[in-house]
């Protein structure tokens, strides 16, 4: 029986540390994007907006990070907590924080779709060619 606890505590383990990768990668992902939006469009007024939304995904990543390392405490609750034979530790309502941290990204992946749309909505370019460049940026969506 002591090597199965020891087995599902390494997994909560595993599964704590991908969690943390998860928020860290994802708010990667989207700086990508940000900055790849930066290199494409030179106007002021979109610079702005995508400088912004820079500062605020850093913010937001580095926020969900920090609240994923410190969701229990004391940190190995986490994993110990299972058997039920640990006391003396609590955690966040890990649901609540996973749907929090879902809707966020949800309207920030709207807004990113929508900040390229509209330089290219005043290109001097056929109805066409306009649809046909931002298919190109929603690809990114996939």
């Amino acid at each position: 029986m002591q090597n199965r606890r020891t087995s599902l505590a390494e997994k909560q383990q595993l599964f704590f540390i991908c969690e943390v990768l998860y928020t860290f990668a994802l708010a990667m992902v989207k700086a990508s994007f940000l900055f790849f939006f930066l290199r494409v469009f030179p106007n002021p007024a979109v610079r702005i907006a995508l400088w912004v939304t820079v500062a605020f995904n850093a913010v937001l990543g580095t926020t969900f990070v920090i609240a994923d390392l410190a969701q229990c405490r004391p940190m190995d609750y986490f994993w110990n907590n299972w058997d039920g034979e640990h006391e003396g530790g609590t955690c966040i309502n890990i649901n609540a924080m996973a749907w929090a941290h879902a809707g966020i990204n949800v309207v920030l992946d709207i807004w990113m779709l929508a900040l390229p749309a509209v330089p290219i909505m005043k290109l001097h370019l056929s109805r066409r060619k306009k649809v046909s460049i931002l298919a190109m940026f929603g690809v990114g969506v996939l």
